[in-house]
């Protein structure tokens, strides 16, 4: 199943010409007369009105299954090096010289994240 990046949520009124942006979610934005709106910012696509009335203008890209499985395993191995160096993180996984602490209770959140996803900390 693919999903969707979305880089911006816009379409243009035919009727009026207005073109309406939606910037975040639940961020319901209507054109001038009334005739189309939007909604749903980076979060998701909604029109309101008749297809015939505007133009779609969004930037959005398809993001395939295996994209978000990367993004998904470098997230669990963060919060396992983070667990296990007993919340502190600099540099190795992430890029830079970024410094992280994380106190106790942080930690315990984090080892619950692990849980739902069916991860171990090690």
């Amino acid at each position: 199943m693919t999903r969707l990046k979305i880089r911006s949520n816009k379409i243009k009124c035919k009727k009026c010409g207005d073109i309406i942006e939606s910037k975040e979610g639940w961020n319901f934005k209507k054109c001038k007369c009334g005739a189309v709106a939007v909604d749903g910012g980076h979060d998701y696509l909604r029109r309101v009105g008749a297809e015939d009335d505007y133009i779609e203008l969004s930037d959005y890209k398809e993001i395939e299954p295996y994209e978000d499985a990367e993004r998904v395993e470098k997230a669990i191995k963060l919060i396992k090096s983070l667990i296990s160096n007993h919340g502190w993180m600099q540099g190795s996984i992430m890029e830079g010289s970024k410094k992280i602490k994380i106190d106790k209770n942080g930690i315990e959140a984090l080892k619950m994240i692990l849980a739902e996803l069916g991860e171990e900390d090690e």
